[in-house]
């Protein structure tokens, strides 16, 4: 299983990277719930969704966003005004 995950957390992270609009906006979502399931192991992408924040237009992955943002703010910078 772990090689599975780390290849879908792979996944996400590409979709966030290169991903059309409507694919970055799921992907998010996604990396909330495998952060939910497993905290502090997949924090490598964190960079990448904070970079894609304005294409966070939907409610869901807006929430998913500020979701991540409060659970590692800590490790993310200016997150205040990321907010």
């Amino acid at each position: 299983m772990n090689r599975s995950l780390n290849r879908a957390v792979q996944i996400v992270q590409e979709i966030i990277q290169n991903g059309q609009p409507v694919a970055v906006q799921e992907a998010v979502i996604i990396a909330k719930d495998i952060f939910r399931r497993f905290p502090n192991k997949y924090e490598k992408i964190i960079g990448d969704i904070v970079t894609k924040n304005e294409m966070y237009v939907e409610p869901e992955p807006k929430a998913a966003f500020v979701w991540i943002l409060g659970e590692y703010a800590e490790k993310i910078k200016q997150v205040e005004k990321l907010l």
